[in-house]
């Protein structure tokens, strides 16, 4: 399979993205005792003028469609938990520490209220979509938009939006496309290889390989389903292609085996992944 080929070919840009992975992490432990953790890549703070007046309404209404779209937040309407006040002063914060306005941190919230997320899962996930925004020079809620479209589909926790944040900022810095372009692939490729066992890190690297050859965006991501699916309604002839390099569709299937493990079994064994 061509799509099978081309990560064949240059799978070693995985280790480039492990380690691109790790910086970005450490970068964001080495900010996160300054308070509100600032942009990935050394995104300055903002100091800009905001109109304080035209600024203060258009959040007082983002806030309010924040409160009507968390459950827990619309059933309260007197605040008695506090948690909209939490919310409240955790954009105001990001509004004056980061590039970002408090009106497009509260957007951010509102866009991962629509997704279900609690006051808590918030919380824990608005300040790595600003990293990511920044990364990206995307919109905060575009960049939740992105974020949170991938831990679903991996069946992530709220607790790892970090986690999610960092490889695809890691697989977009190692590649030929940018953080949208990863997120646009890992919209359409995520949601068969995640069902599969498949690992967010090696579908991550496996798109940014693929933008690296010039297939991007959503020719990546159904080009990588395509291969998934590929093995599983052909295992009969995928076997039989195995065999004959000693190996078999136990070591390429992908309902058990990674996909990284895939491309180094049929490596090592010189398999012709076009027949």
């Amino acid at each position: 399979d061509a799509i099978l080929r081309i990560i064949a070919d240059v799978s070693g840009v995985a280790t480039g993205i492990t380690a691109a992975t790790r910086m970005v992490a450490q970068f964001g432990n080495s900010v996160r005792n300054v308070g509100t953790q600032l942009g990935l890549l050394g995104v300055a703070i903002s100091a800009a003028f905001k109109p304080a007046i035209q600024e203060g309404a258009e959040f007082e209404r983002r806030m309010s469609a924040v409160k009507a779209v968390v459950n827990e937040l619309a059933n309260d309407l007197t605040d008695t938990s506090g948690k909209f006040a939490q919310l409240t002063k955790t954009a105001l914060e990001m509004g004056s520490t980061t590039q970002f306005s408090a009106v497009q941190a509260a957007h951010a919230m509102e866009e991962l209220g629509l997704i279900g997320f609690d006051t808590d899962q918030i919380l824990n996930s608005v300040v790595h979509t600003l990293n990511l925004a920044a990364a990206g020079a995307l919109e905060l809620s575009e960049a939740s938009d992105i974020a949170a479209t991938i831990l679903i589909a991996f069946n992530l926790q709220a607790k790892d939006m970090g986690r999610v944040v960092d490889v695809i900022a890691a697989a977009a810095a190692a590649s030929a496309t940018d953080v949208k372009g990863i997120g646009e692939a890992m919209r359409y490729g995520a949601p068969l290889a995640a069902a599969l066992g498949q690992s967010l890190e090696d579908v991550a690297t496996a798109t940014a390989i693929l933008a690296n050859a010039n297939l991007k965006n959503t020719v990546a991501g159904t080009g990588l389903a395509q291969v998934f699916d590929t093995l599983l309604v052909k295992a009969d002839d995928v076997n039989k292609v195995m065999l004959k390099y000693g190996s078999s569709f136990d070591a390429v299937n992908p309902a058990v085996v990674s996909l990284m493990d895939i491309i180094k079994e049929c490596r090592e064994n010189s398999v012709d992944l076009s027949k």
